[in-house]
């Protein structure tokens, strides 16, 4: 690992803002296993900062703040400006899990060419994720082929 990487994170920490951050920790926890390693709560109930392992990186959940100028999204507005992927070991029965925990299937589990079985979902606090789970080893150059082979048949 990179020296400047601290322990237990990867590369890339993602940060989401959400209205009723404590409850999607929870959501968090139950259906994708993520862990809260630290956290900090505001005197009025928000959630100041909470990261969460993954097992293989963290991300980052904390409640809207003026303070900070951020912004939590519309948990009902489908139009979205990023997704979140995450590996799983069975992406169809976490797409069950979301579903039954208030999440909305936007593609239900299928094959990709790139070797990956996903699913996408809404969760209920507004942020989107791509539920994933490798299927197939691929190299890089296979997935490439494969996706041109997809790209070609377009045509």
């Amino acid at each position: 690992m990179n020296a400047h990487v601290p322990a237990g994170h990867s590369s890339l920490t993602p940060l989401l803002v959400l209205h009723r951050a404590a409850e999607a920790i929870t959501f968090y926890t139950d259906v994708l296993g993520a862990r809260p390693v630290v956290r900090m709560d505001g005197p009025d109930g928000t959630v100041v900062h909470c990261d969460l392992d993954l097992g293989a990186g963290r991300f980052t959940v904390m409640s809207p703040s003026e303070e900070y100028h951020t912004r939590a999204p519309d948990p009902d507005d489908d139009t979205v400006s990023s997704s979140l992927g995450v590996f799983v070991p069975d992406v169809d029965a976490t797409t069950r899990l979301a579903a039954e925990r208030g999440a909305t299937v936007r593609e239900q589990p299928t094959d990709f060419v790139n070797g990956v079985r996903f699913a996408s979902i809404r969760d209920p606090f507004g942020a989107r994720w791509t539920l994933m789970t490798q299927v197939e080893p691929k190299t890089d150059a296979e997935v490439q082929a494969a996706l041109d082979a997809w790209a070609a048949s377009w045509a």
